[in-house]
Protein backbone atom coordinates (compact mmCIF):
# COMPACT_ATOMS: atom_id res chain seq x y z
CA UNK A 1 0.00 0.00 0.00
CA UNK A 2 2.80 2.41 0.90
CA UNK A 3 4.57 1.49 -2.36
CA UNK A 4 1.42 2.31 -4.32
CA UNK A 5 1.14 5.71 -2.60
CA UNK A 6 4.77 6.45 -3.41
CA UNK A 7 4.28 5.48 -7.05
CA UNK A 8 1.21 7.74 -7.30
CA UNK A 9 3.23 10.68 -5.96
CA UNK A 10 5.99 9.90 -8.44
CA UNK A 11 3.46 9.67 -11.26
CA UNK A 12 1.87 13.08 -10.66
CA UNK A 13 1.17 15.81 -8.10
CA UNK A 14 -2.38 17.07 -7.89
CA UNK A 15 -2.73 20.72 -7.01
CA UNK A 16 -5.32 23.43 -6.53
CA UNK A 17 -4.90 27.07 -7.54
CA UNK A 18 -6.79 30.05 -6.18
CA UNK A 19 -6.20 32.43 -9.06
CA UNK A 20 -6.95 35.75 -7.42
CA UNK A 21 -6.79 39.33 -8.66
CA UNK A 22 -4.43 40.30 -5.84
CA UNK A 23 -2.77 37.02 -4.83
CA UNK A 24 -2.43 33.49 -6.18
CA UNK A 25 -2.37 30.54 -3.79
CA UNK A 26 -1.22 27.03 -4.72
CA UNK A 27 -2.16 23.99 -2.66
CA UNK A 28 -0.53 20.56 -3.05
CA UNK A 29 -2.46 17.49 -2.04
CA UNK A 30 -1.39 16.41 1.43
CA UNK A 31 0.85 19.47 1.97
CA UNK A 32 -1.58 22.40 2.16
CA UNK A 33 -0.66 25.89 0.92
CA UNK A 34 2.83 25.80 -0.59
CA UNK A 35 2.75 29.14 -2.43
CA UNK A 36 1.12 32.49 -1.72
CA UNK A 37 2.38 35.26 -3.98
CA UNK A 38 1.00 38.41 -5.62
CA UNK A 39 -0.66 37.99 -9.03
CA UNK A 40 1.81 40.38 -10.61
CA UNK A 41 4.06 39.93 -13.64
CA UNK A 42 6.91 42.21 -14.72
CA UNK A 43 7.17 42.36 -18.52
CA UNK A 44 10.15 43.87 -20.39
CA UNK A 45 9.69 45.34 -23.87
CA UNK A 46 12.81 44.89 -25.96
CA UNK A 47 12.31 46.58 -29.34
CA UNK A 48 8.67 45.45 -29.54
CA UNK A 49 9.34 41.94 -28.27
CA UNK A 50 7.86 41.32 -24.82
CA UNK A 51 9.23 38.81 -22.35
CA UNK A 52 8.57 38.00 -18.68
CA UNK A 53 11.18 39.43 -16.33
CA UNK A 54 9.73 38.49 -12.93
CA UNK A 55 6.61 36.96 -11.35
CA UNK A 56 4.99 37.15 -7.92
CA UNK A 57 6.83 38.73 -4.97
CA UNK A 58 9.73 39.93 -7.10
CA UNK A 59 7.42 41.54 -9.66
CA UNK A 60 5.29 43.28 -7.01
CA UNK A 61 8.30 45.18 -5.70
CA UNK A 62 8.57 46.69 -9.19
CA UNK A 63 5.02 48.16 -9.23
CA UNK A 64 5.28 51.89 -9.88
CA UNK A 65 9.10 51.76 -9.85
CA UNK A 66 10.00 50.40 -13.27
CA UNK A 67 11.78 52.18 -16.15
CA UNK A 68 9.89 52.88 -19.35
CA UNK A 69 10.67 49.53 -21.02
CA UNK A 70 9.58 47.43 -18.02
CA UNK A 71 5.94 47.15 -17.00
CA UNK A 72 4.71 45.51 -13.80
CA UNK A 73 1.10 44.45 -14.43
CA UNK A 74 -1.75 42.47 -12.89
CA UNK A 75 -2.97 40.08 -15.63
CA UNK A 76 -6.30 39.52 -13.83
CA UNK A 77 -8.99 42.14 -13.32
CA UNK A 78 -12.14 41.60 -11.26
CA UNK A 79 -11.34 37.93 -10.88
CA UNK A 80 -11.07 37.21 -14.62
CA UNK A 81 -8.24 37.16 -17.15
CA UNK A 82 -7.43 40.52 -18.70
CA UNK A 83 -4.21 39.40 -20.43
CA UNK A 84 -4.29 35.79 -21.62
CA UNK A 85 -0.60 35.46 -22.57
CA UNK A 86 0.76 37.00 -19.36
CA UNK A 87 -1.65 34.93 -17.22
CA UNK A 88 -0.44 31.78 -18.96
CA UNK A 89 3.17 32.70 -18.17
CA UNK A 90 2.27 33.44 -14.55
CA UNK A 91 0.48 30.10 -14.06
CA UNK A 92 3.38 28.30 -15.74
CA UNK A 93 5.86 30.00 -13.39
CA UNK A 94 3.89 29.06 -10.26
CA UNK A 95 3.42 25.44 -11.41
CA UNK A 96 7.15 25.05 -12.08
CA UNK A 97 7.96 26.60 -8.71
CA UNK A 98 6.00 24.03 -6.67
CA UNK A 99 5.74 20.98 -8.95
CA UNK A 100 8.46 18.37 -8.61
CA UNK A 101 9.50 16.36 -11.62
CA UNK A 102 7.08 13.47 -12.13
CA UNK A 103 6.15 11.15 -14.96
CA UNK A 104 3.02 13.11 -15.78
CA UNK A 105 1.90 16.72 -15.65
CA UNK A 106 -0.32 17.68 -12.69
CA UNK A 107 -4.10 17.68 -12.47
CA UNK A 108 -5.20 21.14 -11.40
CA UNK A 109 -8.32 22.45 -9.69
CA UNK A 110 -8.85 26.22 -10.12
CA UNK A 111 -11.23 28.51 -8.22
CA UNK A 112 -13.36 30.88 -10.33
CA UNK A 113 -15.82 33.66 -9.39
CA UNK A 114 -19.52 32.70 -9.45
CA UNK A 115 -20.23 35.57 -11.83
CA UNK A 116 -17.65 34.57 -14.43
CA UNK A 117 -18.99 33.90 -17.92
CA UNK A 118 -18.43 30.66 -19.92
CA UNK A 119 -15.95 32.57 -22.09
CA UNK A 120 -14.00 33.75 -19.03
CA UNK A 121 -13.99 30.23 -17.56
CA UNK A 122 -12.71 28.75 -20.79
CA UNK A 123 -9.92 31.35 -20.87
CA UNK A 124 -8.81 30.29 -17.37
CA UNK A 125 -8.99 26.61 -18.34
CA UNK A 126 -7.07 27.13 -21.57
CA UNK A 127 -4.36 29.13 -19.76
CA UNK A 128 -3.78 26.32 -17.25
CA UNK A 129 -3.68 23.67 -19.99
CA UNK A 130 -1.23 25.75 -22.00
CA UNK A 131 0.85 26.19 -18.84
CA UNK A 132 1.32 22.41 -18.58
CA UNK A 133 -1.67 21.00 -16.71
CA UNK A 134 -2.73 17.45 -17.65
CA UNK A 135 -6.32 18.09 -16.67
CA UNK A 136 -8.10 21.20 -15.41
CA UNK A 137 -11.27 21.39 -13.36
CA UNK A 138 -13.00 24.55 -12.15
CA UNK A 139 -14.78 25.13 -8.84
CA UNK A 140 -16.71 28.21 -7.77
CA UNK A 141 -14.89 30.20 -5.09
CA UNK A 142 -17.70 30.18 -2.47
CA UNK A 143 -18.00 26.38 -2.62
CA UNK A 144 -14.25 25.97 -2.18
CA UNK A 145 -14.30 28.46 0.72
CA UNK A 146 -17.24 26.66 2.38
CA UNK A 147 -15.51 23.27 2.10
CA UNK A 148 -12.30 24.76 3.48
CA UNK A 149 -14.18 26.32 6.41
CA UNK A 150 -15.88 23.02 7.21
CA UNK A 151 -19.42 24.35 6.67
CA UNK A 152 -22.20 21.72 6.44
CA UNK A 153 -23.05 22.49 2.80
CA UNK A 154 -24.45 18.99 2.18
CA UNK A 155 -27.03 19.28 4.96
CA UNK A 156 -30.58 20.61 4.68
CA UNK A 157 -29.61 23.91 6.26
CA UNK A 158 -28.41 27.19 4.81
CA UNK A 159 -24.73 28.17 4.92
CA UNK A 160 -23.55 31.59 3.75
CA UNK A 161 -20.06 32.43 2.53
CA UNK A 162 -18.79 35.98 1.97
CA UNK A 163 -15.40 35.86 0.27
CA UNK A 164 -13.82 39.32 -0.14
CA UNK A 165 -10.91 38.97 -2.53
CA UNK A 166 -8.87 41.47 -4.50
CA UNK A 167 -11.15 42.03 -7.48
CA UNK A 168 -14.45 40.42 -6.48
CA UNK A 169 -16.60 39.77 -3.43
CA UNK A 170 -18.33 36.41 -3.63
CA UNK A 171 -21.59 36.00 -1.72
CA UNK A 172 -23.30 32.62 -1.78
CA UNK A 173 -25.90 30.66 0.14
CA UNK A 174 -25.51 26.87 -0.05
CA UNK A 175 -27.64 23.92 0.98
CA UNK A 176 -27.82 20.20 0.11
CA UNK A 177 -24.56 20.36 -1.81
CA UNK A 178 -25.62 23.12 -4.20
CA UNK A 179 -25.59 26.90 -4.48
CA UNK A 180 -29.06 28.26 -3.70
CA UNK A 181 -28.11 31.88 -4.32
CA UNK A 182 -24.93 33.57 -5.49
CA UNK A 183 -23.79 37.09 -6.23
CA UNK A 184 -20.41 38.22 -7.51
CA UNK A 185 -19.68 41.88 -6.84
CA UNK A 186 -16.89 43.55 -8.79
CA UNK A 187 -15.80 45.47 -5.68
CA UNK A 188 -13.35 44.12 -3.12
CA UNK A 189 -9.84 44.74 -1.80
CA UNK A 190 -8.58 46.64 -4.86
CA UNK A 191 -11.60 48.96 -4.77
CA UNK A 192 -10.83 49.64 -1.10
CA UNK A 193 -7.25 50.55 -2.00
CA UNK A 194 -8.47 52.94 -4.69
CA UNK A 195 -10.98 54.48 -2.27
CA UNK A 196 -8.18 55.14 0.23
CA UNK A 197 -6.00 56.71 -2.48
CA UNK A 198 -8.88 58.96 -3.55
CA UNK A 199 -9.59 59.94 0.05
CA UNK A 200 -5.97 60.87 0.77
CA UNK A 201 -5.86 62.95 -2.40
CA UNK A 202 -9.14 64.79 -1.71
CA UNK A 203 -8.80 65.30 2.06
CA UNK A 204 -5.04 65.72 2.50
CA UNK A 205 -3.77 66.64 -1.00
CA UNK A 206 -1.50 63.61 -0.69
CA UNK A 207 -0.64 61.24 -3.52
CA UNK A 208 0.02 57.68 -2.34
CA UNK A 209 0.80 54.44 -4.18
CA UNK A 210 -0.93 51.05 -4.22
CA UNK A 211 1.36 49.53 -1.61
CA UNK A 212 0.78 52.42 0.83
CA UNK A 213 -2.99 52.20 0.38
CA UNK A 214 -2.89 48.46 0.99
CA UNK A 215 -0.83 48.97 4.15
CA UNK A 216 -3.37 51.54 5.46
CA UNK A 217 -6.18 49.06 4.73
CA UNK A 218 -4.44 46.23 6.60
CA UNK A 219 -3.21 48.28 9.55
CA UNK A 220 -6.17 50.56 10.38
CA UNK A 221 -8.88 49.75 7.83
CA UNK A 222 -12.19 49.42 9.68
CA UNK A 223 -15.95 49.76 9.31
CA UNK A 224 -16.41 50.93 12.90
CA UNK A 225 -13.64 53.08 14.48
CA UNK A 226 -12.66 51.80 17.92
CA UNK A 227 -9.89 54.17 19.01
CA UNK A 228 -8.33 57.57 18.40
CA UNK A 229 -4.87 56.30 17.48
CA UNK A 230 -3.17 58.01 14.56
CA UNK A 231 -1.24 56.43 11.70
CA UNK A 232 1.58 58.13 9.79
CA UNK A 233 1.18 58.10 6.00
CA UNK A 234 3.96 59.20 3.65
CA UNK A 235 3.35 60.37 0.11
CA UNK A 236 3.82 63.24 -2.31
CA UNK A 237 2.15 66.62 -1.86
CA UNK A 238 -0.04 67.25 -4.94
CA UNK A 239 0.48 71.03 -4.91
CA UNK A 240 4.23 71.23 -4.27
CA UNK A 241 5.35 67.81 -5.51
CA UNK A 242 7.52 67.37 -2.42
CA UNK A 243 7.48 64.44 0.05
CA UNK A 244 4.91 64.87 2.80
CA UNK A 245 3.75 63.00 5.89
CA UNK A 246 0.30 63.23 7.50
CA UNK A 247 -1.35 61.47 10.42
CA UNK A 248 -4.71 59.79 9.84
CA UNK A 249 -7.09 57.99 12.19
CA UNK A 250 -9.41 54.97 12.05
CA UNK A 251 -12.23 57.44 11.40
CA UNK A 252 -10.47 58.51 8.20
CA UNK A 253 -10.16 54.92 6.98
CA UNK A 254 -13.79 54.21 7.92
CA UNK A 255 -15.02 57.24 5.96
CA UNK A 256 -12.92 56.27 2.93
CA UNK A 257 -14.05 52.63 2.92
CA UNK A 258 -17.71 53.31 3.73
CA UNK A 259 -19.02 53.41 0.09
CA UNK A 260 -17.32 50.09 -0.72
CA UNK A 261 -18.56 48.42 2.46
CA UNK A 262 -22.09 49.70 1.81
CA UNK A 263 -22.09 47.99 -1.59
CA UNK A 264 -20.90 44.71 -0.06
CA UNK A 265 -23.48 44.92 2.76
CA UNK A 266 -26.23 45.61 0.18
CA UNK A 267 -25.17 42.46 -1.67
CA UNK A 268 -25.37 40.46 1.57
CA UNK A 269 -28.83 41.85 2.36
CA UNK A 270 -30.00 40.97 -1.14
CA UNK A 271 -28.92 37.38 -0.55
CA UNK A 272 -31.03 37.23 2.60
CA UNK A 273 -34.21 38.55 1.01
CA UNK A 274 -36.29 36.08 -1.07
CA UNK A 275 -36.96 36.94 -4.72
CA UNK A 276 -40.70 37.03 -4.01
CA UNK A 277 -40.21 39.80 -1.43
CA UNK A 278 -37.96 41.77 -3.77
CA UNK A 279 -40.65 41.59 -6.48
CA UNK A 280 -43.37 42.80 -4.08
CA UNK A 281 -41.19 45.69 -2.90
CA UNK A 282 -40.24 46.62 -6.49
CA UNK A 283 -43.88 46.66 -7.61
CA UNK A 284 -44.75 48.82 -4.62
CA UNK A 285 -42.01 51.31 -5.48
CA UNK A 286 -43.26 51.51 -9.07
CA UNK A 287 -46.80 52.42 -7.97
CA UNK A 288 -47.50 56.09 -8.62
CA UNK A 289 -49.46 58.48 -6.38
CA UNK A 290 -51.45 59.90 -9.30
CA UNK A 291 -54.77 58.23 -8.37
CA UNK A 292 -54.54 59.55 -4.80
CA UNK A 293 -53.57 63.01 -6.02
CA UNK A 294 -56.58 63.12 -8.39
CA UNK A 295 -59.00 62.28 -5.55
CA UNK A 296 -57.43 64.87 -3.25
CA UNK A 297 -58.18 67.63 -5.76
CA UNK A 298 -61.87 67.39 -4.75
CA UNK A 299 -61.10 67.37 -1.00
CA UNK A 300 -59.57 69.81 1.46
CA UNK A 301 -56.40 68.31 2.99
CA UNK A 302 -54.50 70.35 5.59
CA UNK A 303 -51.14 68.81 4.69
CA UNK A 304 -49.81 66.31 2.14
CA UNK A 305 -46.31 64.91 1.79
CA UNK A 306 -44.81 61.90 0.05
CA UNK A 307 -42.98 59.43 2.29
CA UNK A 308 -39.44 59.07 0.98
CA UNK A 309 -35.94 59.18 2.45
CA UNK A 310 -36.97 60.53 5.87
CA UNK A 311 -39.44 57.69 6.42
CA UNK A 312 -42.91 57.97 7.99
CA UNK A 313 -41.74 59.47 11.30
CA UNK A 314 -39.28 61.87 9.68
CA UNK A 315 -41.89 63.39 7.38
CA UNK A 316 -44.55 63.38 10.11
CA UNK A 317 -42.17 65.26 12.39
CA UNK A 318 -41.84 68.03 9.78
CA UNK A 319 -45.64 68.23 9.44
CA UNK A 320 -46.02 68.53 13.24
CA UNK A 321 -43.29 71.18 13.52
CA UNK A 322 -44.87 73.34 10.83
CA UNK A 323 -48.42 72.96 12.13
CA UNK A 324 -47.55 73.23 15.84
CA UNK A 325 -49.57 70.06 16.52
CA UNK A 326 -48.91 66.61 18.00
CA UNK A 327 -49.64 63.44 16.02
CA UNK A 328 -51.11 60.37 17.76
CA UNK A 329 -50.24 57.22 15.77
CA UNK A 330 -51.78 53.76 16.18
CA UNK A 331 -48.94 51.39 15.33
CA UNK A 332 -51.34 48.50 14.63
CA UNK A 333 -52.95 50.50 11.79
CA UNK A 334 -49.71 50.97 9.85
CA UNK A 335 -49.41 48.66 6.86
CA UNK A 336 -46.12 46.88 6.14
CA UNK A 337 -44.91 44.81 3.23
CA UNK A 338 -44.95 41.03 3.86
CA UNK A 339 -41.91 39.78 5.82
CA UNK A 340 -40.73 43.34 6.55
CA UNK A 341 -40.77 42.73 10.30
CA UNK A 342 -39.12 39.30 10.13
CA UNK A 343 -36.36 40.63 7.86
CA UNK A 344 -35.76 43.55 10.23
CA UNK A 345 -35.54 41.10 13.15
CA UNK A 346 -32.85 39.25 11.18
CA UNK A 347 -30.80 42.45 11.10
CA UNK A 348 -31.65 43.62 7.59
CA UNK A 349 -31.99 47.29 8.50
CA UNK A 350 -30.53 49.95 6.15
CA UNK A 351 -28.12 52.52 7.52
CA UNK A 352 -30.48 55.30 6.32
CA UNK A 353 -33.24 53.89 8.52
CA UNK A 354 -31.01 53.96 11.59
CA UNK A 355 -30.03 57.56 10.85
CA UNK A 356 -33.71 58.48 10.48
CA UNK A 357 -34.46 56.98 13.89
CA UNK A 358 -31.62 58.96 15.49
CA UNK A 359 -33.08 62.11 13.90
CA UNK A 360 -36.66 61.62 15.26
CA UNK A 361 -36.24 59.68 18.51
CA UNK A 362 -36.12 62.76 20.78
CA UNK A 363 -39.38 64.01 19.28
CA UNK A 364 -41.31 60.74 19.64
CA UNK A 365 -42.95 59.04 22.61
CA UNK A 366 -43.16 55.28 21.97
CA UNK A 367 -45.44 52.83 23.75
CA UNK A 368 -43.48 50.59 26.14
CA UNK A 369 -44.51 47.43 24.25
CA UNK A 370 -42.88 48.60 21.00
CA UNK A 371 -39.37 47.20 20.57
CA UNK A 372 -36.43 48.57 18.59
CA UNK A 373 -37.47 46.72 15.42
CA UNK A 374 -40.90 48.39 15.57
CA UNK A 375 -39.22 51.79 15.93
CA UNK A 376 -36.93 51.12 12.97
CA UNK A 377 -39.84 50.00 10.76
CA UNK A 378 -41.72 53.28 11.07
CA UNK A 379 -38.47 55.22 10.61
CA UNK A 380 -37.55 53.26 7.48
CA UNK A 381 -36.12 55.22 4.56
CA UNK A 382 -38.45 54.72 1.59
CA UNK A 383 -37.90 54.90 -2.14
CA UNK A 384 -41.62 55.33 -2.77
CA UNK A 385 -43.62 55.08 0.43
CA UNK A 386 -46.91 56.59 -0.73
CA UNK A 387 -48.60 59.70 0.66
CA UNK A 388 -49.03 60.99 4.21
CA UNK A 389 -52.21 63.09 4.37
CA UNK A 390 -53.71 65.24 7.11
CA UNK A 391 -57.48 65.74 6.50
CA UNK A 392 -60.73 66.01 8.49
CA UNK A 393 -62.22 62.71 9.67
CA UNK A 394 -65.26 62.69 7.35
CA UNK A 395 -63.20 63.28 4.22
CA UNK A 396 -60.55 60.84 5.48
CA UNK A 397 -63.11 58.01 5.55
CA UNK A 398 -64.41 59.04 2.12
CA UNK A 399 -60.84 59.00 0.82
CA UNK A 400 -59.97 55.55 2.24
CA UNK A 401 -63.14 54.02 0.75
CA UNK A 402 -61.70 54.65 -2.72
CA UNK A 403 -58.68 52.40 -2.12
CA UNK A 404 -60.22 49.15 -0.89
CA UNK A 405 -57.84 48.57 2.02
CA UNK A 406 -54.71 50.06 0.39
CA UNK A 407 -55.16 53.26 2.40
CA UNK A 408 -55.53 53.42 6.19
CA UNK A 409 -56.34 56.00 8.86
CA UNK A 410 -53.38 55.61 11.22
CA UNK A 411 -54.04 58.35 13.79
CA UNK A 412 -55.15 61.87 14.54
CA UNK A 413 -53.73 65.32 15.28
CA UNK A 414 -54.22 67.16 18.58
CA UNK A 415 -52.93 70.38 20.22
CA UNK A 416 -49.18 70.38 20.70
CA UNK A 417 -47.89 68.28 23.61
CA UNK A 418 -44.40 67.70 25.00
CA UNK A 419 -43.72 65.12 22.28
CA UNK A 420 -44.40 66.00 18.65
CA UNK A 421 -45.40 62.40 17.93
CA UNK A 422 -46.94 59.71 20.14
CA UNK A 423 -46.90 56.10 18.91
CA UNK A 424 -49.19 53.70 20.78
Amino acid sequence: MQLLTTLKKFWSQDMAIDLGTANTLVVLKGKGVVLNEPSVVAVVDNKGKKSVLAVGDEAKTMLGRTPGNIQAIRPLRDGVIADFIVTEEMIKHFIKKVHKKTLANPRILICVPTGSTPVERKAIQDSALAAGARRVQLIEEPIAAAIGAGLPINEATGSMVIDIGGGTTEIAVMSLGGVVYSESLRVAGDAMDNALKDYMREEYNLMIGDSTAEKIKKDIGTAIPSNNNTYAVKGRDIRSGTPKEVNISEEDSSEALNPILKEIVSGIKKALVPDKEIKIASNSMKTLNKHAADILENLNPSAVTDISGFGLLGHLKEVCENSQLTANIDYSKIQFLPSAKSLAKDGIVPGGTKRNFSYVKDSVSFHSELDQVDKYLISDAQTSGGLLISINEKEAREFTDNFHGECQIIGYMEPKRKSLIKVV
